[in-house]
């Protein structure tokens, strides 16, 4: 149970960090 909580938080934070990033990345391209 704590091993699938830790990787649901993994997954989430590697979305957060993506979008993060192609946010980024549309507003320095704009």
């Amino acid at each position: 149970m704590l091993k699938q909580r830790v990787i649901t938080g993994v997954i989430l934070a590697l979305i957060a960090v993506s979008g993060f990033v192609g946010l980024q990345g549309a507003w320095f391209a704009a």
